[in-house]
């Protein structure tokens, strides 16, 4: 009679350790795999991430190049063939959805998408730029 409960108390518990095992195992494999993939697509985002960046640092360059040098009331009598060579370093990025340049009080200037601009609207109250304002962010001037 002992045998016969001591087999099935191992009939009970063997398969129980086997299962467990193959659970672990199982369950540290996906864990791995799921770490790995998660890395290869931190990558990915990260390389993405980069080369935006690198588009809007080019972006701002060239715009900062084709107005270097011209005064606030200079780029507004330009404003039709700016707003064209804008216009033209847009298309060549498709990722850019438009280019606007405002003076300091926030009234736009030229864009590369409409024309004239809208010279009784204000981005003065906007966050993104009151915090070039504030400099809680990095300021990109003209060169003048």
């Amino acid at each position: 009679m002992r045998k016969w409960r001591l087999l099935a108390a191992v009939s009970l518990v063997a398969p129980g350790l086997v299962f467990g095992y193959a659970g672990l195992a199982s369950y540290r494999a996906i864990e791995a795999r799921t770490t790995e993939r998660i890395a290869r697509a931190l990558d990915a985002i990260q390389d993405e991430v980069l080369g935006a960046f690198q588009l809007i640092r080019r972006m701002i360059a060239d715009a900062n190049n084709e107005l270097r040098g011209l005064s606030d009331d200079q780029i507004r009598a330009n404003e039709p063939r700016l707003s064209l060579r804008l216009k033209d370093l847009q298309g060549a990025r498709p990722q850019m959805e438009a280019i606007w340049v405002f003076d300091r009080g926030g009234w736009a200037l030229v864009s590369s998408t409409v024309v004239p601009v809208l010279r009784d609207v204000s981005n003065a109250d906007r966050d993104y730029f009151r915090a070039h304002i504030e400099q809680r962010a990095p300021q990109f001037s003209v060169g003048r």
